[in-house]
C-alpha cells in the first residue's frame, strides 16, 4: 500500500488541473540548465552523511513544478523555475527535511499556476499542502469584490494584504516549516531584487525588516536572520554603509591575502594532526568549492558592521574579517575550551598566534584568534549534534503566537478605567503596545468606536478621569503601569455605536490581537479610509 506521500498522480483527473503556463520541451536549453541545477541539489544531498531525503518524492515535485511553471518568467526575464530551485537549494544546504524541500519546489504553484490545495494534498501530503498554502501571498485579486479595497491607494492595499498574509503564516499548522520556506523564498527574491521597480523593492525590504527578520531571530534561525539583514542593507534606498564596509574589506583583503592563505595552510595542517575538532559536515554560510567546503569564510557586510561600535569605518586590527566553524564531538562538549587551548598550544602558538575567549551561546563557543600579522579570525566551536540547531534554532522550540515584533519586546501591566467597571488590571500586555492595541484588549466594540485616550500613572488607590484631562492620540505608546480611559462613541446601555476604525489604524497597532480583530472588522464591514489623529 502506498503512503500519502507516494499517492499516484493518476488519482486526480487531468481535466481538473488548471494550467496557466505552457510546459517547455525537455530539449529547451533553459530547461536543461534547470535540470542540471536540480541534479546538483541531489548530488549535495547524496554526499551528506546522515542526511536522509525521499528523493523519489523530491523528483516528482520537481517534475510537477517544471510542468506547472512552464514558460513563466520572472521580472528579470529568467525562467521562473530557477526561483523554486534556488529556494530548495538553500533549504537543502541547511539539511531541511523532505517535506520542506518539496514545499520549496512547489511554494508558488498555488499562487501562480492554478494548482489547488486539494490537488497538492492528494498528490503529495497534507503537510506539504499546508506549508505551500501558508506561504502563498494573499493577492488583491482575492478581494476583487470589495469595492472599498479597490479604492485604497497602492500603499494601503500592500500593507493590508501583507497583514493578512503574515497572519496566515503565523497561524500555520506547520509553522516552523512554513517560515523556513518563506525565509528561503525571501532570501532569493532579495538577492535578485535588482530587476524589481524601486518602489516595490522598498516595500519588500520594509516588510522583510518588519516581519521576517524578527521572526528568524525569534526562532533562532541564525542563517536566515544574517542573510536577510545583509541583503536588506545591500539593496536599501541608501546602501552607503554596505558599500563603505565592502570598500574597507577589499582594501584589507588586498594587503592580507597572502596572510590569509598562510593561515589556511597552518590551520588545515593543525586539524589533520588531531581528532577532537573537525570542519562541519555542512556550512551554509560558506562557499562551495568542488566537493569541499571552504575552511574559512568571509563574514558578510552586516556581520562586520555588527562588530563596529562607532560609525561604519574600521581598521583591520580591530575586526574579524573571517570565520572558521569547527565541530566537537558530543561527549567532548564539556571540554571544548580546554581542548581548544591544548590544540592551540601545540599547533598554533608556535606560529605566533594568540587567542581570546568570546561569548558562549549554549550550543556554540566564540573565540577570537589573531595571526602573527594581526589579522583576526572568529573561531566558532559547535557541538556536533547541534549543528542544525546552530543554523536554524531548536526544531522543538516554542511557536510564534504573535507578530515577532510584539514577541521580542517583553510584557507590561496596564490598567483600564471606566465609570461602569472601575479599574481593571491587564497583565502580559506587549511592551510595544499602543493605546489602540490596548483598546482591542479591553473591548472590541469599544475599540472600533474609540477617538482618543486619557492616560495616567497607577499610584495605588482610586483613579478618576474627567473632561479636563489631556486627550492622547490612539497611536500613543503605553508604558508599564499606565491607567487608560478611552473617549469613544460607545455605551454599555445603548445599542447604537459610531465606529471610527479606518485602514490607517494598521499603522498604529503592534499586537496580533488587535490586528486579527481589525482584519475581522474590515472583512465584515468593509474598509474605510481616513486619518488617525
Amino acid at each position: 500500500m502506498m503512503s500519502k506521500s507516494q499517492t499516484s498522480n493518476n488519482n486526480i483527473p487531468e481535466s481538473t488541473k488548471v494550467r496557466k503556463n505552457t510546459p517547455l520541451p525537455p530539449d529547451n536549453p533553459e530547461i536543461q540548465a534547470c535540470d542540471a541545477s536540480f541534479a546538483s541539489i541531489l548530488r549535495f544531498i547524496s554526499k551528506m552523511d546522515g542526511y536522509w531525503v525521499d528523493t523519489t518524492l523530491l523528483k516528482r515535485a520537481y517534475a510537477t513544478a517544471k510542468e506547472l511553471h512552464g514558460d513563466q518568467r520572472r521580472a528579470s526575464g529568467a525562467l521562473y523555475l530557477n526561483h523554486p530551485l534556488a529556494v530548495t537549494e538553500s533549504l537543502a544546504h541547511l539539511t531541511c527535511k523532505t517535506e520542506v524541500l518539496v514545499a520549496g519546489l512547489l511554494h508558488d504553484t498555488i499562487e501562480d499556476c492554478g494548482y489547488t490545495y486539494e490537488e497538492l494534498k492528494s498528490e503529495f501530503n497534507e503537510e506539504i499542502a499546508e506549508v505551500v498554502n501558508s506561504v502563498t501571498e494573499i493577492k488583491a485579486v482575492e478581494k476583487k469584490d470589495n469595492e472599498l479595497f479597490r479604492e485604497m491607494t497602492q500603499q494601503e492595499q500592500h500593507d493590508y494584504l501583507d497583514m493578512l498574509t503574515d497572519e496566515k503564516l503565523i497561524q500555520s499548522k506547520y509553522q516552523r516549516e512554513s517560515f523556513l520556506v518563506r525565509l528561503a523564498d525571501r532570501e532569493h527574491n532579495l538577492s535578485t531584487i535588482d530587476a524589481v521597480a524601486p518602489e516595490k523593492r522598498r516595500l519588500k525590504i520594509a516588510q522583510t525588516r518588519k516581519m521576517l527578520i524578527p521572526a528568524a531571530k525569534y526562532f533562532g534561525m541564525r542563517y536566515y536572520e544574517t542573510a536577510l539583514r545583509d541583503l536588506c542593507m545591500k539593496y536599501s534606498e541608501d546602501p552607503v554603509e554596505y558599500d563603505t564596509v565592502q570598500t574597507c574589506r577589499h582594501q584589507y583583503v588586498s594587503v592580507s591575502g597572502d596572510a590569509f592563505s598562510e593561515f589556511d595552510s597552518i590551520f588545515q595542517r593543525a586539524l589533520s594532526k588531531q581528532d577532537v575538532f573537525a570542519l562541519p559536515r555542512y556550512n551554509p554560510f560558506a562557499r562551495l568549492r568542488g566537493e569541499q567546503l571552504e575552511m574559512r569564510r568571509s563574514l558578510r557586510a552586516i556581520e562586520l558592521l555588527d562588530q563596529i561600535e562607532d560609525g561604519f569605518f574600521f581598521t583591520r586590527h580591530e575586526i574579524c574579517l573571517n570565520e572558521v566553524l569547527l565541530t566537537i564531538r558530543e561527549n567532548d562538549w564539556g571540554k571544548a575550551i580546554s581542548e581548544f587551548i591544548r590544540f592551540y598550544k601545540k599547533n598554533l602558538k608556535p606560529h605566533g598566534m594568540y587567542f581570546e575567549l568570546g561569548e558562549n551561546h549554549g550550543n556554540a563557543q566564540d573565540i577570537t584568534l589573531t595571526d602573527q600579522y594581526e589579522n583576526n579570525y572568529r573561531i566558532v566551536i559547535v557541538q556536533e549534534d547541534k549543528l542544525e540547531e546552530y543554523f536554524l534554532g531548536d526544531p522543538n522550540g516554542r511557536a510564534l503566537v504573535d507578530h515577532p515584533e510584539g514577541e521580542t519586546r517583553g510584557e507590561m501591566t496596564v490598567y483600564a478605567y471606566s465609570k461602569h467597571k472601575g479599574i481593571r488590571k491587564f497583565e502580559g500586555v506587549p511592551r510595544n503596545a499602543t493605546a489602540l492595541d490596548f483598546a482591542f484588549l479591553v473591548s472590541h466594540a469599544m475599540a472600533v468606536t474609540a477617538k482618543a485616550a486619557r492616560i495616567k500613572k497607577w499610584q495605588g488607590g482610586e483613579v478618576t478621569f474627567d473632561d479636563k484631562d489631556y486627550l492622547y492620540p490612539l497611536k500613543t505608546p503605553l508604558e508599564d503601569g499606565d491607567v487608560v480611559n478611552f473617549d469613544a462613541d460607545y455605551s454599555l446601555n445603548e445599542k447604537a455605536i459610531i465606529p471610527h476604525a479606518t485602514v490607517d489604524w494598521f499603522d498604529y497597532i503592534n499586537t496580533a490581537t488587535a490586528r486579527k480583530q481589525l482584519i475581522k472588522y474590515f472583512n465584515t464591514n468593509g474598509l474605510k479610509r481616513g486619518t488617525l489623529s
